[in-house]
């Protein structure tokens, strides 16, 4: 049963991507950024429909919403969004089950992150801001296979044979929730031609792409990542799209510098010390705190 939790309406965040976009990189940062007092992650590996050893998948991929459960996944943010408390089955990738019935409470920033966060009208709805993880397909085929091998303990060949199946459905039903994000995240890289495709032990030389629908961003972040972060910006705009990219490396100290500097009020959501990453993983902390400093 629902039960009230926080009574002034959480801000809530939507966030979409294809697998191995770093959907849970991201809600594992705001958390280290804000603490879980301040956090609730609500993520879409909860509602699917089946197991990992259920036959069904032999015909559908986990990329198909007609596999997840998003009308529950929808009423549960909603509660969320209200101040209320539910109750979720939370998927073990270990495991590849779901586990006993576990009870997630609503705190001042609710991320839900999924396949299919963007999806439905009535996820949309709940959203304050809405995020996409857009990242280069080559380089997201090595991060799914340094995960789904080195951390998940699969083969190479099954997970190559998955990245494969699931293309028409990341075409069909995920790739197209771009065109409901606030902000969208992509990641770019510089060397991939000069490393094998389908290896995983190899660096890649990254940078950060950052679309923000309708505007540029402001010159007090531009210039703050220029002069505190030592970074190197530059800006366009591709058919009608403002684009912002952001090259170099980052330190966590700059990079709490910088938003004290820019997010003042956010950063009164918690009562910690914010942990940063390092480089662009600490880049979409700072600029997603930047977008929460504009929602309060």
């Amino acid at each position: 049963m629902a039960t009230k939790n926080f009574e002034k309406k959480s801000i809530c965040i939507g966030v979409a991507g294809d697998s191995a976009s770093g959907k849970d990189t991201f809600a594992d940062a705001v958390v280290q950024l804000l603490g879980s007092e301040a956090v609730t992650v609500l993520s879409g590996d909860n509602y699917h429909f089946w197991d990992r050893e259920k036959p069904a998948w032999e015909v559908v991929t986990h990329l198909n919403p007609m596999a997840n459960d998003l009308s529950r996944y929808a009423r549960d943010l909603a509660a969320l969004a209200a101040g209320d408390s539910v109750e979720v089955h939370e998927y073990d990738h270990s495991l590849g089950r779901s586990s006993e019935l576990s009870v997630i409470e609503a705190q001042q920033i609710i991320v839900a992150q999924g396949l299919h966060a963007l999806y439905s009208v009535e996820m949309r709805s709940q959203y304050d801001l809405q995020i996409y993880l857009d990242v280069d397909e080559d380089i997201r085929r090595k991060f799914k296979i340094k995960r789904d091998v080195r951390e998940r303990g699969h083969r190479l060949d099954e997970v190559i044979a998955t990245f494969e199946r699931r293309e028409a459905d990341s075409i069909d039903f995920v790739r197209p929730q771009a065109q409901y994000a606030d902000v969208v995240f992509s990641i770019r890289s510089d060397n991939f031609e000069a490393l094998g495709r389908d290896s995983y032990e190899e660096d890649l030389s990254l940078y950060l792409e950052v679309k923000k629908k309708n505007k540029r961003y402001s010159e007090d972040l531009t210039a703050t990542l220029e002069n505190v972060c030592k970074l190197d910006i530059s800006q366009d705009v591709v058919d009608g799209t403002p684009i912002l990219r952001v090259r170099g490396s980052v330190t966590e100290a700059s990079l709490s510098e910088a938003a004290a500097n820019l997010c003042p009020e956010a950063l009164k959501l918690t009562r910690y010390s914010p942990l940063w990453n390092n480089d662009i993983v600490g880049l979409i902390q700072l600029i997603t705190l930047y977008e929460i400093e504009h929602l309060i």
